[in-house]
């Protein structure tokens, strides 16, 4: 008999997913395997396939657990909600939100930091994609350049239109599938949230998680950023662009190469940072605008589906 996941962490990315995972792996209920699990999405997902590769990863549940996965690209990948309906009909789905443009910045600096986009100033970089999406062209803004960064990693702004995904699943999974929370109440109440999981997931509610993990924290400082997009390019990842060019991302296998990698980090942890440090920098006011005027529409819709207060999602983050 097959083993098949029995939930799915579907996302948001950059919304606080690795939390919930990490989390949910310390409850001795729940089986989760420790890597992400893309196989559901271009280009990994093999139709006559999955079922065994999802064996696999979750072989080492033990009896009794309730196994689940996690892909944080799934809530924003079009191509998921029917292959997951598809494959886990009866599946629970877990998404975690945070306020669409405080993701977009910290998804834009991820991907300098995997060297899928240039390493550039985030006012500068954010715009192109802005404009690429289609919001009003900033003034001087060269005509080819937001085309130009919208083909590399639409994915940046888009993935926080949470309602326009959330829609999708709904034409698959009925509501009591569906667990959304707020990465606000993770922040305000950890354990309370986590406790609706549980529930959700009908195991135990009370098991004390270890919750001291303090979250990876974004890299700001362009050298550093650099130094990371060459390390990541060179012995972590193979990434190549989806026919909708969406990002993809594979770890390379090699151990020499993984070892070379963490030397690299180690480098900017000793050296880097206490060189350049780790400042955010400010937000442009009319850069802030138009990322709350491209997600507007999308909250609005998704406070009164979820009848919960998004106002703070429509200011600067």
């Amino acid at each position: 008999m097959l083993l098949l996941p029995q939930f799915v962490l579907i996302g948001a990315q950059k919304a606080g997913s690795t939390f919930i995972h990490e989390a949910l792996r310390q409850h001795p209920g729940l089986f989760l395997p420790r890597y992400e699990t893309p196989d559901f999405e271009d280009p990994f997902y093999l139709e006559d396939k999955v079922q065994v590769r999802l064996h696999r990863v979750l072989a080492a549940a033990r009896p009794g657990q309730i196994m689940g996965i996690k892909r944080p690209d799934y809530l924003g990948r079009p191509e998921c909600p029917a292959r997951l309906a598809r494959h886990l009909p009866q599946a629970r789905l877990i998404a975690v939100l945070r306020h669409p443009a405080a993701r977009a910045i910290s998804a834009y600096y991820w991907y300098m930091q995997v060297g899928i986009l240039p390493v550039r100033p985030l006012n500068e970089g954010l715009a192109e994609l802005l404009d690429g999406a289609g919001t009003r062209p900033r003034a001087g803004a060269h005509p080819r350049a937001g085309a130009q960064a919208q083909s590399k990693a639409p994915e940046v702004l888009s993935y926080g239109l949470y309602h326009q995904h959330l829609q999708r699943y709904r034409q698959f999974f009925a509501p009591q599938q569906m667990l959304i929370l707020l990465d606000r109440d993770l922040r305000a109440d950890a354990r309370g949230a986590l406790q609706r999981v549980f529930t959700f997931l009908q195991v135990a509610p009370d098991v004390q998680i270890n919750l001291h993990r303090r979250p990876k924290q974004s890299i700001y400082a362009l050298p550093r950023l650099r130094w990371l997009a060459w390390a990541n390019q060179r012995f972590f990842y193979d990434t190549w662009l989806t026919p909708e060019k969406m990002l993809a991302l594979t770890l390379q296998e090699s151990r020499l190469a993984r070892l070379a990698y963490y030397a690299c980090v180690a480098v900017d942890r000793l050296a880097l940072q206490p060189l350049f440090g780790n400042a955010p920098p400010a937000l442009e006011p009319t850069l802030a605008q138009a990322l709350n005027d491209y997600y507007r529409q999308d909250v609005l819709a998704l406070q009164s589906w979820l009848n919960q207060d998004l106002s703070q999602w429509l200011q600067a983050p």
